[in-house]
Parts: C-alpha cells; sequence; structure tokens
C-alpha cells in the first residue's frame, strides 16, 4: 500500500480582500511514505518553508491505522488530502480521500447539490475536491457560507448536544439583508383581523359528528399528514408570499377533511399573490386577510389550472381569476381566530384542522435548522406565516447523542414554505408548553387563525 499526501494551497481570505494569486499559484505537492504512522519531519520542514504563513499544523498521527491530522491550522488556507492507493490493483483501483478540515471541499459540495451536508467532527467523510480560483462574488459567497458554517458547527459540537441541529441549506450564501426579504409580516406584525370565536359546540354549521368531536379530550398527538389533509411541501421562492401559503394551506387541509380526501387537493397560491388587493403580493400580507378574500371571491383555483410563477419572478402577477375554474366547494362562509396565548385552545383547534400561524422565524437558528426540537430562543416579533398541521412528543433513537434529559420533548408540527431542502423536509419542530398565557415558541401562539369551510 503507497500512501500519498497531497498538499494544495488555496486562495486566503483576508481582511484586506483576496491575495494576490492567480489560477497558476494554486499548486499541488505530493510526499510519498509507506508507513501511515511515521512522521516525515524532514520532508514536513521542506514544505513548511514554502506554505503560506497561516499554516500551523502537526501534519500526521496514527488513527484507525490511517491518519490523524491535526485541525490547528485557519480552515480554508490549506488543504489536505491523502489518496491511498491500492498499487497491486491496476484495474479497479480503490481510493479513499480524506480531508483535513473540508470547509473549502463542502462549498463547493454545496454549491452543487444546494442542500443539506452531513457534518463529520473529524471531517472525515468529506470528499475533496479542488476548485479553480473563485471569482470575486464566487468568493465574497464563499466568506459569507464560511462564516455560517462556523455558526453551524459551533453549535452542533456544543456538549451536551443540544435538542436540535443545524445544517447548511439554500440561504447558507445569503447576507442578512437579503434573507430578511423572506419575511414579509413585518408591515402587518401588530395587526390583527377579528374572525369569529365561535363556539364548536354550539354552532349549527357544523355536523353533528364534528361538534362531539370537539367536545372530546383532545388527542395526545395530531399530524394531519396521516390523514390525507396535508399536500406536498411548497417553495415561496424569491417572493414575500408565505401568508399566502400558510393560508392555502390551511384551506386545503379544511378542504380535505369536508370532502374526506384520500389524497389533499392542491389550491393556487399565485391566484392570492395575484388577486387579493387586500395584501400586497410579494410585498407581504396576513393569512386572516387572505381569509377574507377567499370568502368574498367564493373559493380558489387549483395549483394546476393558476400555477405559482412569483418565486422566481419575485413580483406578483396580473389578476387572472377569470381564466381558471373556481374548486367547487372551496368558498369559506367563516374564519375563526383561535384564542391567544393558549396551548390549550391551540390543540383544540389542531385537533379539528390545520392551524395558519405566524411566528418570528429571523434568528439564525432558525433559518439552518435541520433535525430534532427547536427551542432556542427566537423572539415574538411575527413576521412569518406557515401552517401548524400537528402536535405531539419527539423521542430520539437509542442510538441518539441527545442528552437524556431531553429525552421526550413536547412539540408543534409545523410546515414551512421554503421547499424540501430546509429543515426536516420542509418542516420544524417547535417546543411545546403547556404554560397558558405564554406567546409560545417564537410566538406561535400569538396569532393563530383557521377557515371554516362552506
Amino acid at each position: 500500500m503507497k500512501f500519498s499526501l497531497l498538499f494544495s494551497t488555496f486562495l486566503v481570505q483576508s481582511s484586506t480582500g483576496l491575495d494576490a494569486h492567480d489560477a497558476s499559484d494554486v499548486s499541488y505537492k505530493a510526499l510519498d511514505f509507506e508507513n501511515p504512522a511515521e512522521l516525515i519531519s524532514e520532508k514536513e520542514s521542506e514544505f513548511l518553508s514554502s506554505a503560506p504563513p497561516l499554516l500551523a499544523t502537526k501534519l500526521l498521527s496514527p488513527i484507525l491505522g490511517l491518519m490523524d491530522i491535526a485541525r490547528e491550522f485557519m480552515a480554508g488556507d490549506v488543504e489536505i488530502k491523502i489518496v491511498l492507493e491500492e498499487e497491486e490493483s491496476k484495474e479497479g483501483k480503490e481510493e479513499f480521500e480524506y480531508g483535513v478540515d473540508c470547509v473549502i471541499s463542502r462549498f463547493v459540495e454545496w454549491e452543487k447539490t444546494t442542500g443539506n451536508l452531513n457534518y463529520d467532527h473529524a471531517c472525515t467523510a468529506c470528499s475533496i475536491i479542488h476548485p479553480s480560483l473563485p471569482s470575486n462574488e464566487r468568493s465574497r459567497r464563499f466568506s459569507i457560507w464560511r462564516s455560517h458554517d462556523d455558526f453551524i458547527r459551533s453549535h452542533n459540537e456544543q456538549i451536551p448536544k443540544p435538542s436540535y441541529t443545524l445544517g447548511h441549506n439554500q440561504f447558507s450564501h445569503l447576507t442578512e439583508q437579503e434573507w430578511l426579504k423572506m419575511f414579509s409580516l413585518g408591515m402587518y406584525s401588530d395587526h390583527v383581523v377579528k374572525g369569529d370565536n365561535v363556539d364548536l359546540e354550539k354552532n349549527d354549521n357544523l355536523s353533528e359528528e364534528m361538534r362531539n368531536l370537539r367536545s372530546l379530550r383532545t388527542p395526545r398527538s395530531v399530524d394531519w399528514r396521516d390523514h390525507g389533509a396535508v399536500t406536498p411541501v411548497k417553495d415561496q421562492g424569491q417572493c414575500g408570499s408565505c401568508w399566502a401559503f400558510s393560508a392555502v394551506g390551511a384551506i386545503e387541509g379544511a378542504y380535505a377533511i369536508s370532502k374526506s380526501l384520500s389524497t389533499p387537493q392542491s389550491f393556487s397560491e399565485q391566484m392570492l399573490v395575484d388577486c387579493d388587493s387586500a395584501d400586497y403580493g410579494c410585498g407581504g400580507g396576513l393569512m386572516d386577510y387572505a381569509f377574507e378574500w377567499e370568502e368574498k371571491e367564493g373559493g380558489l383555483c387549483t395549483e394546476n389550472d393558476y400555477s405559482y410563477t412569483s418565486g422566481k419572478s419575485g413580483r406578483a402577477g396580473t389578476c387572472s381569476d377569470d381564466s381558471c375554474e373556481i374548486v367547487e366547494g372551496s368558498g369559506l362562509y367563516n374564519f375563526t381566530d383561535v384564542k391567544a396565548n393558549s396551548p390549550k385552545a391551540m390543540m383544540e383547534a389542531l385537533a379539528m384542522q390545520p392551524v395558519s400561524i405566524a411566528i418570528e422565524a429571523d434568528q439564525l437558528g432558525f433559518r439552518f435548522y435541520k433535525d430534532g426540537v427547536f427551542n432556542a430562543p427566537c423572539g415574538t416579533g411575527l413576521d412569518h406565516g406557515v401552517l401548524a398541521v400537528g402536535y405531539g412528543s419527539y423521542v430520539p433513537d437509542e442510538d441518539s447523542t441527545f442528552p437524556p434529559w431531553n429525552r421526550k420533548q413536547d412539540y408543534w408540527l409545523v410546515k414551512n414554505s421554503w421547499g424540501t431542502t430546509w429543515g426536516q423536509e420542509g418542516y420544524i419542530m417547535l417546543k411545546r408548553d403547556d404554560e397558558e398565557d405564554s406567546e409560545g415558541q417564537c410566538g406561535i401562539l400569538m396569532q393563530a387563525s383557521y377557515p371554516d369551510i362552506q
């Protein structure tokens, strides 16, 4: 077995900008040896004499019969690649690559997939890719991405382990200003549109079955995905239309339940973005305003008949509701506001159907949420509309690294509109407390409402 240690110097990002390198400066140095445990101090000193001054690392020490390279250097300044080659086999040669501080590799992989990457503490699962010299814009995006990478890794490596993990997603390269454009409830956060606070046990518009259900004790857990009342996760894209996705999601759920559908019907968010004059399209809106407009309109068209385009254009289109057919039975006769700051009232509402909610979601922890029960401080300045689709108690797997005192946590199950590359394939579990007169995690209990289908 022959071992080759490849050192490749990369562009160095500094406070004064990019160092003056061009593509020819990206170099590779090979050091061959047969015993992975030996320290090649003579060759090491030869390399260090030509390496960037920021390099300060102890190169080699034995681990698992292969190699452990210390990570005492500035991430991204130098990348080290170990290639293990089976010399005896020319065909089907096995090659393994291990990176030390794989920040560049993960950035390049993220660029390819724009997905979530795993974070191995030793980084031994990272495949090394040598990118060409970044352009100024790519380098700027890398700098932003890298600062978020530090935040993500710092959180995930806490001891004891936190109750939730973070990961990269499609927002990793965005500045704070670009990120905040995603939020479209800010101008409305203090506005409350009052629907009816209906006593559902006495409401003549509800069936006897629903009134009986309301009178029963709320179940221990609810997940409307298991009952055909939740459409696949959607993506609002570059449009501040979270309010439309939240409202439409609630209408989809109510419609599916009222029609006893096994597969929910997907309705048009674009119809609301283009035609709802009470809201402001990609500039923001409120779910209750959307419910009011839909009640007057008499229903919604399907997603297929009036497809979503604002995610790419970043702006509302011309209202074309006369070019599609409103689905019979999708109209509202009212909408109901859930009693504010009451987890009991929220659970009762969710036992009936999915509920539109507003939360504060502008914190970095929320932005890079990946898994687990999110319990970080996140404020109550409502700026994002989402859909609550259930609640329950989370118990990690037996091999989970979560500490034992966090092994069971109550949560609200929330569907977001940022696509499936965010969170748990588009969902988040928000911490759920039983305390009355509380705004709830991220303000989830402050402004909740649901539509009443005809």
